[in-house]
């Protein structure tokens, strides 16, 4: 009964150590700067994450905000660790971010430059890249110059619309922000914003665990860390200042292109609906309906331009697919990484 008991034992720790990932951060500097890499690993693999497999594919993950403008590799914790069993998985936090640097420099296009730099130096040899919602305007930079590493697709969700109508609709968004920088960032500095970004952070928290609470393989550490490190006074006085810069980050972003030459996924959830059911004003209902309109064009313009590209529509309300539905993004890296290797 004993040995019986130990032989269970052993098989029940040697399932959990095959299905669970685990994650690693390092910083890295580039420029005089320090940016956050994590890497999630599976045992299955027997492997470091840090490792460099020449056949093995690496998966980046970029990510960009939601409603409070938090834009952390948070919101990979569920997706990151069941991509890990098939892939070399990383994720990057932009300048700024993670690291409680208040001289870093700040932004999207800024982020581009710097994994320009910094990819090569991760020793990545080819990878598919992820991006959500603002991170195609990092993707846009980092891919409008030359690059070492073979990049094998990207796949975007609910990319920022770099059309008119909809940059003016974020400008507008941001323009608080730059408007009254100077008073926020004392503010923040005055520790009086303290309670109120413990508060959104627990909202989010909240909303993480209604999508999937029951989802064993989901890296709740990881979460709970990120989301403790948004709430120190520099990380919050950087999302203030990176936020008042937006706009500038747009307009560059609006005059670059993808290469046509990759293999391109577009998601479009319907995320935008929630904001018009909770807008009461018809002419404020209409500018959504027209913003989510030329999200749909613009979308569909990113997946004819692309070789191989795809418009994917889903009738889902989440914004936050890579914790919403992480299967549908691990089918499509599959797919493309099939396609890859033919």
């Amino acid at each position: 009964m004993k040995n019986r008991l130990i032989l269970l034992f052993m098989l029940s720790s040697w399932f959990i150590s095959d299905v669970f990932a685990e994650h690693q951060s390092r910083y890295m500097e580039i420029n005089g700067h320090k940016l956050q890499i994590t890497e999630w690993y599976s045992s299955s693999h027997n492997r470091q994450p840090t490792t460099n497999d020449p056949k093995l594919s690496t998966v980046l993950l970029l990510s960009g905000p939601t409603d409070n403008w938090n834009s952390d590799s948070a919101w990979f914790a569920r997706l990151a660790p069941k991509l890990a069993k098939h892939y070399r998985v990383v994720a990057i936090d932009r300048a700024g971010q993670q690291t409680d640097n208040p001289n870093a420099p700040l932004g999207y296009i800024q982020f581009g430059k710097d994994l320009q730099q910094l990819i090569p130096k991760l020793a990545i040899k080819k990878m598919h890249i992820i991006g959500f919602a603002s991170a195609n305007i990092a993707i846009n930079q980092l891919l409008s110059g030359t690059l070492s590493t073979e990049t094998l697709s990207i796949t975007l969700i609910d990319p920022d619309v770099l059309l008119p109508y909809s940059i003016n609709r974020y400008k507008s968004d941001a323009k608080p922000f730059k408007d009254n920088l100077e008073k926020y960032i004392e503010y923040i500095g005055a520790g009086k914003y303290a309670a109120r970004a413990k508060q959104k952070n627990d909202t989010e928290y909240k909303h993480l665990q209604s999508i999937n609470a029951k989802d064993p393989e989901t890296d709740w550490r990881y979460v709970e860390k990120t989301f403790q490190s948004r709430l120190s006074i520099i990380s919050l006085q950087n999302l203030f200042k990176e936020i008042a810069r937006y706009g500038e980050d747009l307009d560059i972003a609006a005059k670059q292109t993808l290469p046509k030459d990759i293999p391109l996924v577009v998601f479009d959830t319907d995320f935008e609906d929630n904001y018009i059911a909770q807008t009461e004003k018809d002419a404020d209902k209409q500018g959504l309906r027209r913003w989510k309109a030329e999200a749909a064009k613009f979308y569909q313009q990113l997946a004819d331009e692309s070789v191989n590209g795809q418009y994917i529509h889903l009738d889902s309300k989440e914004h936050l697919l890579p914790f919403s539905d992480p299967d549908q993004l691990i089918a499509t890296i599959q797919r493309l990484n099939d396609r890859a290797s033919q």
